[in-house]
């Protein structure tokens, strides 16, 4: 019994390992949309087809234009601009996600913000246009990265530093 428990167990740890994870991986947006900026076509349109459907994060998106909420549905849509591409980066945010629209009230343009969504669809031109799916907001974000500091070493010394050996 014991033996056929073991077996049973290492045929799930070995399937689990041969598929892939169920989660999906976070991909970085802002060098998603840099990227799409500076690539040729050819190598553009493979890395937005690699791209396509998976969860980007996206910092320091300034608020160019914010909707007010759908009369019916109650939804919010928001265009803003990517930093470093000038990308254009378009999502909504439903009542229904109530952290991320409590969030989205309280902001107006000219703010930024910091998100996870799943890319959707890119547009052709440059800088490109790059629509989002299901969205979360995770704060409000200052508008670029401070210089220095933003990694955890800088600014707790004491803090692990992974790319350093023990």
């Amino acid at each position: 019994m014991k033996l056929a428990r073991v077996i049973a167990v290492a045929l799930l740890a070995f399937v689990g390992l041969e598929r892939p994870a169920a989660a999906d991986s976070v991909r970085n947006g802002n060098e998603l949309a840099l990227n799409l900026t500076r690539l040729n076509d050819e190598k553009r349109a493979d890395l937005v087809k690699t791209r396509m459907n998976m969860i980007h994060t996206f910092r320091f998106l300034k608020i160019t234009d914010k909707s007010e909420p759908d009369p019916e549905t109650g939804t919010i849509r928001l265009k803003t601009i990517e930093p470093s591409s000038d990308a254009t980066v378009t999502f909504l945010i439903s009542r229904g996600a109530k952290v991320s629209y409590g969030i989205v009230q309280s902001l107006s343009t000219n703010d930024a913000i910091a998100i996870n969504g799943r890319l959707e669809k890119v547009s052709k031109g440059r800088p490109p246009v790059l629509e989002l799916g299901q969205t979360v907001v995770q704060f409000k974000d200052k508008l670029a990265p401070k210089i220095g500091l933003e990694l955890r070493t800088e600014v707790d010394p004491t803090a692990a530093d992974s790319s350093k050996p023990k």
